[in-house]
């Protein structure tokens, strides 16, 4: 609900996001300058733990995928890797001879898995940075919040011993 004598004006922080104004909205009290300060330092906390949130999940994502590719670029390699020595195998208790094409390019393969692998913890690193960065924006978020229920206590003490 939004009375027109409670109204404060917006201006975006640096990553785009509308937080209250450090301006007194019009007919406040002097009190509510430190109460509408720590509005905007939680609200900027708050969006920033978001966002740290949302890059841990993209970047759970793309680790879960550099997984699957690493994992189908080391069975390829493997796979070229047995074609490669000709011998035979048992298959569910039977000895039967494999068909394998005739070329098998094992350079190939194994600088395939190689990359997979490195791509993997390339993004195992990512993940690991954007998982500590989100608990450092959360933790950041909820002292923000300790800072506005303080300061809004503190003020609504100041009220009652003044009324």
């Amino acid at each position: 609900m939004t009375h027109s004598s409670t109204v404060i004006d917006r201006s975006q922080d640096p990553n785009g996001y509308e937080v209250p104004d450090g301006g007194r909205p019009s007919g406040g009290r002097v009190g509510s300058d430190g109460l509408v300060e720590a509005a905007r330092s939680y609200a900027t906390a708050a969006l920033a733990a978001k966002e740290a949130s949302n890059a841990v999940q993209e970047a759970e994502t793309a680790l879960y995928r550099a997984d699957i590719d690493a994992v189908i670029a080391v069975n390829a390699d493997w796979e070229a890797e047995i074609a490669s020595e000709g011998t035979t195998c048992n298959e569910m208790g039977f000895t039967a001879e494999v068909s394998r094409p005739e070329t098998v390019d094992r350079a190939g393969t194994g600088h395939a898995a190689q990359v997979a692998k490195l791509r993997y913890q390339q993004c195992r690193a990512v993940a690991m940075r954007t998982e500590l960065n989100a608990g450092e924006a959360t933790r950041a978020a909820e002292a923000a919040e300790i800072r506005l229920l303080e300061t809004a206590r503190r003020l609504d003490t100041r009220e009652a011993m003044t009324t």
